[in-house]
């Protein structure tokens, strides 16, 4: 994919397309940036978890902006709402138990899953805030129908992070394994070592 991104950001230079340079480049380097955020901070991330995050990356900047396709398919920016939304939810989850691990502190699957709720939900209101300031400051067209976009994608963001916040409330309450608890597990068995 990185390299698919980098033919594409070269020919579109070569065909003065500086839109398609930019999004190529930038979701080069947002992809590029997770992969070395988690070496950083010494959080070995699954591959499962890192793909899925290049992939969301990918379709949202690249296919969703320069190939157009949330103008073309209705569906494509509530599906990229639900699933960043949901990994949001996850990752609020694991990012409070790794704390409260290190720190030696007890928490109940419910107040990680609240905490998980939030944070997800709070990163799509910033997303919005994002999308309304390069709309009124850049003249871009993120919010294609102003408030009923907006208000679309948070209801959207708010069924995902339930979605990932019950996923993750049902592992940590009964160890439950759905498809969501094994990403969470995975980072888990990958990181064993830490405290």
């Amino acid at each position: 994919m990185w390299a698919a991104l980098l033919f594409s950001a070269l020919f579109a230079v070569y065909r003065g397309d500086w839109i398609t340079v930019f999004v190529s480049i930038l979701t080069l380097a947002l992809s590029m940036y997770a992969l070395h955020m988690s070496r950083k901070v010494g959080l070995r991330v699954p591959s499962s978890l890192l793909t899925a995050t290049i992939f969301f990356i990918y379709f949202s900047l690249f296919w969703g902006e320069v190939y157009n396709y949330y103008e073309r398919f209705w569906w494509w920016d509530v599906l990229l709402h639900a699933w960043s939304a949901i990994g949001f939810g996850l990752i609020g989850a694991i990012t409070l138990i790794f704390i409260f691990r290190r720190n030696k502190v007890v928490a109940s699957p419910f107040m990680i899953s609240v905490f998980a709720f939030s944070f997800s939900l709070a990163i799509g209101a910033l997303w919005e805030i994002v999308e309304f300031g390069l709309d009124i400051f850049l003249g871009w067209n993120l919010q294609k129908s102003g408030l009923f976009d907006t208000m679309g994608d948070l209801i959207v963001d708010t069924g995902g992070a339930l979605i990932g916040a019950g996923a993750a409330y049902v592992y940590l309450r009964w160890n439950v394994r759905t498809f969501f608890a094994s990403l969470m597990r995975e980072v888990f068995d990958e990181n064993i070592s830490l405290p």
